[in-house]
């Protein structure tokens, strides 16, 4: 039993529960302070909600789980690479600039794109 820490680490998570005993489920694995980056305030690291079942009687019990983490590094990385690869071609810019956008505004958002991954890769980094 225990926490094992994966491979990467979390900003934060929420976990939603609800139907027949959900209140009562034990939440402890998932507010391991393992499971999160160091300088992420432990008050804001984990949201557990739970409730009553609502109006599916063929779900008796359901759970929902969101975790913004590391994990997300190599799919993002791999679309903002695509990204790049199709503005070099210019494909697409002249759809852009007939809607009121421009070069300067795509630069910007894939420079927000590498500003987030950076972000979160340093999340990896801080692995044991």
């Amino acid at each position: 039993d225990g926490v094992t820490v994966q491979a990467c680490r979390a900003l934060s998570s929420a976990v939603v529960l609800r139907g027949d005993g959900a209140s009562q489920m034990d939440a402890s694995e998932v507010c391991a302070p393992e499971l999160y980056a160091r300088w992420s305030p432990a008050g804001a690291r984990t949201l557990v909600a739970a409730g009553p079942r609502r109006s599916s009687a063929a779900l008796a019990k359901r759970a929902a789980a969101l975790c913004n983490s590391s994990a997300a590094v190599p799919p993002v990385a791999a679309a903002a690479e695509r990204a790049y690869s199709m503005y070099a071609a210019r494909a697409y810019v002249h759809q852009y600039e007939a809607h009121g956008g421009s070069a300067a505004d795509i630069e910007a958002g894939l420079a927000a794109a590498e500003e987030t991954l950076s972000s979160y890769a340093a999340l990896h980094q801080e692995l044991p």
